[in-house]
């Protein structure tokens, strides 16, 4: 039965490696859903494949069965499989919903902005700490006027941004995560305004960085590659001087 399990692990690994390296998105969603298959399948059988510890999975009459790894296991794989129909579904979305869900996010932010800066307006400095984990371990996030309106200036201008792209951006760039991008550099642009410590700075710093990694190469063409690999390394070089 283990060599059994040992081929199919095997199976789901190259069939998920494969898929992961298409460029369908569907392909990628299965492809990491059979990833995750096949890591929860070989933590089942592991301890028999290498001989020394009796494998999560055994028959129970010659090995003891201990029910939890078993159990939790199994919730797992149930865990996965919904997370990754989840992804399927909004995989196929139509690209003009996802526009109108990034419009509606993007005018819900700003209108939460602008209710922050009347909040900073009338009581002075905001300070939130994530997790009520306290300095230095926890992530302090602190709102005064200035980093309140270049929050909101960075969030007025990106509306503009995402709505010239309606009509500049063709689907294919569509299709690659331009919107999504665009998201994730306003998260770390705004997290860089608001932050109160260096260390969640640089963080932040880099998650529009890696952000902007995306969009640089978006389509794929010689001049972008060519000129992607510029920008990443100045980067590169930057973060780590």
């Amino acid at each position: 039965m283990e060599i059994v399990m040992a081929f199919v692990c095997g199976f789901l690994f190259m069939s998920a490696i494969y898929l992961i390296l298409s460029r369908s998105l569907l392909r990628i969603i299965i492809g990491t859903g059979l990833l995750s298959h096949g890591a929860h399948l070989l933590i089942l059988t592991m301890g028999g494949f290498g001989g020394e510890n009796p494998p999560v999975l055994a028959d129970g009459v010659t090995e003891y069965v201990d029910p939890l790894p078993q159990a939790l296991i199994l919730t797992a794989i149930v865990i996965s499989f919904g997370v990754t129909a989840f992804f399927l579904v909004l995989a196929y979305r139509s690209y003009h919903e996802l526009k109108t869900d990034d419009m509606t996010l993007m005018k819900g932010t700003i209108l939460s902005a602008f209710g922050l800066l009347i909040n900073v307006y009338k009581n002075g400095p905001q300070t939130l700490t994530l997790g009520d984990w306290p300095a230095p371990f926890g992530i302090s996030m602190v709102s005064d006027m200035v980093s309140v309106l270049l929050v909101l200036t960075t969030l007025v201008l990106t509306f503009f941004i995402v709505w010239y792209g309606f009509e500049s951006i063709n689907k294919k760039r569509e299709q690659f995560f331009y919107y999504s991008g665009v998201m994730f550099i306003v998260t770390g642009v705004n997290g860089a305004f608001t932050t109160g410590d260096i260390f969640n700075l640089f963080v932040f710093f880099e998650v529009l960085l890696m952000a902007s990694y995306l969009l640089i190469v978006l389509g794929g063409e010689k001049a972008q590659l060519r000129e992607s690999i510029k920008y990443i390394l100045v980067n590169v070089i930057d973060s780590l001087s």
